[in-house]
């Protein structure tokens, strides 16, 4: 790599956050030598495997490099390097994988659109993005003229390999289906070129195959269909660099040309998938509907059930039964904290195998998970990384030796309680629960850690050390919020320092629901009485008002303050 380049991308990670070479004086040095150690030794590991041909064992080395060590100096320096020998190993094992390529056997089948088609076996799937939960409008009236990406799979060893299927609403015929897909293609990829086009034999419906490259040698074919008045399109996609913006890739990574050979076996694999394409009749699409209760059918993704949650995961089926246990337990927890009298309806959660998939679904940069209302969902995906990036948008670095699969629990603890919060209130209702209970809340479950004690599970709930450190040099430097003014902030104002408000807003909790101090004056009733008020007059500042009728603030503070100030940090 260009010695330039190498310092311009060294100074990019420090601005980052990622780590300067530990000095002498570092009380931590001796722990960030072991980690520079092994990340230089999976750089060197992954580079001589690749050397002798051994590309999948080369391939895993450098990409937990890549998503292990990223903030490491090691790292930093073989950057470019990295990227490219992903590339370069994905390229190659995907080209074998092409030519033994079959179809899944369990077909993709989503009766909210309509379609269905067997998608290149092992590929990994990525479930269309519902706009609202519970929103079934597919009208081809409404959305007339709209194209929207629907479907995405990506070759597990390749990234810059999928296959992506759109929707054109409201059609008229076959060539207004290529027309308008073909526009959308050309406003994503530069100077797009047609290669040839021709009729395609597939079920019974009136179809075309058109071939593409642009002026980044990125190659495209695109399959459209138009049967009972709808359209759709099947785009299999090879790019010649790395997509960017989810994990880190750099743009000054060389292009790996697509070799005429090697398209050639794509192509074969995506004409087979495009065969298969089928577009229900509407007299028909009732019983899918049925079936899968208006959803989405991935061949690679499961759907398990537990008492609290229906979990959809393309992930390994151990990791999704631990996250089921884990969060069932929490949501007992969160029922003792704050009971309900009305039955919690089962909660969704999407749980993806990569950060990749996750972050192209939600694009959520930077976050291991998140609550979207809208959806009614918590996305997450198995954390493999260093960093943690959580609601405040700040970054939490994982402890070496750490397993940081088990980090996403922590995180979704947090996420659980917005989700929990949203049925508690009432869905649809749209009610303003105040920052520093609802995430507050969810940082004060974060601290959760569970143990096994005369054979039955229970949940501990210990300083959050992260945030503790934080709030106490606030208070330390008289630079914290009020209470009398942090109780009244709206979402607006705790963003304005997330940093300090989250963890304010932790403290504030931790405080109440443990102190025996807050509990001989009552103060363990507020955030209940808060809720209660709220859920009643859905008029936050009222309900405020209501529940903190008769404290005195400045002396809770005084004794809030006092008591942060003798917790002690503890590192999980």
């Amino acid at each position: 790599m260009n010695p330039i380049s190498a310092r311009f991308l060294f100074v990019l990670a420090l601005l980052a956050g990622a780590p300067s070479p530990a000095t002498q004086d570092d009380p931590k040095k001796k722990e960030a030598e072991e980690r520079e150690a092994k990340a230089k030794a999976l750089y060197e590991e992954g580079v001589a495997l690749m050397d002798a041909g051994k590309l999948r064992e080369a391939q895993t080395k450098l990409r937990e490099l890549r998503d292990r060590y990223r903030i490491c100096k090691a790292y930093w320096d073989h950057a470019e390097d990295v990227t490219e020998r992903l590339v370069e190993c994905g390229s190659r094992i995907a080209v074998e994988e092409l030519r033994v390529q079959k179809q899944y056997k369990r077909a993709h089948q989503d009766s909210w659109h309509g379609i269905e088609f067997a998608p290149p076996d092992t590929w990994r799937g990525i479930p269309p993005f519902q706009k609202y939960a519970r929103s079934e409008d597919s009208s081809e009236v409404n959305y007339a003229g709209q194209t929207i990406r629907i479907a995405r799979y990506t070759s597990r060893f390749l990234e810059s390999l999928h296959l992506m299927v759109f929707k054109q609403y409201a059609p008229k015929d076959l060539k207004e289906v290529e027309d308008k897909v073909a526009a959308d293609l050309e406003s994503r990829y530069k100077g797009l070129q047609e290669d040839s086009s021709g009729a395609l034999k597939g079920r019974f419906h009136a179809a075309s195959r058109k071939v593409y490259h642009d002026a980044d040698g990125d190659r495209l074919a695109m399959y459209s269909f138009f049967a009972d008045r709808k359209g759709f399109a099947l785009v299999g996609i090879w790019r010649s660099r790395p997509d960017e913006g989810f994990v880190v890739s750099f743009s000054g990574a060389k292009k790996r040309e697509v070799k005429e050979e090697d398209w050639k076996e794509a192509l074969r694999v995506f004409d087979e998938t495009a065969k298969t394409f089928w577009i229900w009749p509407s007299a028909q699409l009732s019983e899918l509907r049925v079936r899968l209760k208006y959803g989405v059918q991935l061949p690679d993704w499961k759907q398990m059930t537990t008492k609290g949650y229906v979990l959809e995961y393309n992930t390994r089926d151990d990791y999704a039964k631990q996250v089921g246990d884990q969060m069932d337990r929490i949501m007992n927890f969160y029922k003792a904290t704050i009971p309900t009298t009305k039955a919690i309806p089962l909660c969704r959660i999407k749980l993806f195998d990569t950060e990749e998939d996750f972050q192209y679904y939600g694009q959520a940069p930077g976050a291991a998970a998140y609550w979207s209302p809208a959806q009614e969902e918590i996305c997450a995906y198995r954390f493999t990384g260093k960093e943690l990036k959580l609601d405040s948008k700040e970054s939490l670095t994982i402890t070496e030796g750490k397993n940081p699969e088990e980090e996403t629990f922590h995180v979704m603890y947090h996420e659980g309680f917005h989700q929990y919060m949203h049925f508690w209130m009432g869905r649809d209702r749209n009610i303003y629960v105040p920052s520093w209970i609802n995430e507050g809340m969810g940082d004060y479950y974060f601290g959760g850690t569970w143990s096994q004690k005369g054979g039955k599970m229970s949940l501990e709930i210990r300083p959050n050390w992260w945030r503790l450190e934080t709030i106490q040099q606030a208070i330390r430097e008289n630079k914290h919020v009020p209470l009398e003014r942090i109780f009244r902030y709206t979402q607006a104002q705790y963003y304005t320092d997330p940093g300090l408000c989250y963890s304010e807003g932790w403290a504030i909790c931790y405080f109440i629901l443990t102190s025996d101090k807050a509990r001989k004056k009552g103060y363990d009733r507020i955030v209940l009485k808060l809720l209660n008020e709220l859920k009643g007059s859905e008029n936050w500042e009222k309900a405020t008002t209501a529940a903190l009728a008769g404290v005195d603030l400045k002396a809770m503070e005084a004794e809030w303050k006092e008591f942060v100030m003798t917790l002690k940090p503890e590192k999980r």
